[in-house]
């Protein structure tokens, strides 16, 4: 092993070492998804821009180059008067120490064409692993995931009134993130927040920034009880 390699963190899962190929932090991690990832197999390719969108497999390698040592979801289904919306929160846990988590959403609205319509719950989960890998590894891009999208849905009038599963996706969010809806509004809106009153005020293109800003934060992290329970749990792993 290399004196730089040796340098990398690392940890041991079932007696195995996971040591990152590349260090998570510094790498420029663009430029490995471009001169590791295969073009065909795990891009997008937009037909219409040529505009390329990484795929959730290929992220994954990324992540294990990365030194991913822990992966897991948490799934929150929400039923409304129309119809079921799936919300998840991708962890990812690294070999530095880090811990990275996003959200996304999923509903008959915005699912597209078939297969992805058929599978709301999958299509959530993979949504936030492929926002929280892209995240931890600082890329800038959209995934494949996030293009299941019909092109009507993409690009919403802005004349087009938020729906239900919205609000109620920014009301998960905002309970899951403890963040305000007044902070949510500002942060997603900026100065246009304090024109709005409601959610319900909002448009289809408004909520999207909502959630886009609340899909930028950290999860807080437990306190009190909770924050001892998790405590102990370390301690029982560690020990």
């Amino acid at each position: 092993m290399s004196d730089e390699m040796q340098s990398l963190p690392f940890v041991q899962l079932g007696g195995v070492e996971i040591v990152p190929e590349l260090p998570r932090a510094t790498t420029d991690w663009e430029t490995v998804m471009y001169e590791r990832l295969d073009r065909a197999a795990d891009f997008y390719i937009d037909d219409k821009s040529q505009e390329d969108f990484p795929r959730l497999p290929g992220l994954r390698k990324l992540a294990r180059l990365a030194g991913v040592t822990r992966s897991y979801p948490e799934h929150t289904p929400v039923v409304t008067a129309k119809s079921a919306v799936f919300i998840c929160t991708y962890h990812l846990e690294f070999s530095d120490g880090t811990h990275w988590a996003s959200s996304a959403d999923s509903n008959p609205g915005n699912n597209g064409q078939e297969p992805f319509c058929n599978y709301p719950s999958t299509m959530a989960e993979a949504r936030a692993e492929s926002r929280a890998i892209l995240k931890a590894l600082g890329i800038a891009k959209h995934s494949a995931e996030e293009m299941a999208l019909a092109e009507r849905d993409r690009v919403p009038s802005a004349a087009t009134k938020i729906d239900k599963q919205q609000i109620v996706a920014i009301e998960a969010q905002c309970n899951l993130k403890k963040v305000s809806v007044v902070d949510a509004l500002k942060g997603g809106l900026s100065e246009a927040a304090d024109s709005i009153a409601s959610l319900e005020q909002l448009t289809s293109a408004q909520g999207m920034q909502v959630l886009k800003f609340l899909n930028s934060r950290k999860q807080k992290a437990p306190t009190g009880a909770a924050a001892k329970r998790d405590a102990r749990k370390k301690e029982l792993e560690g020990g």
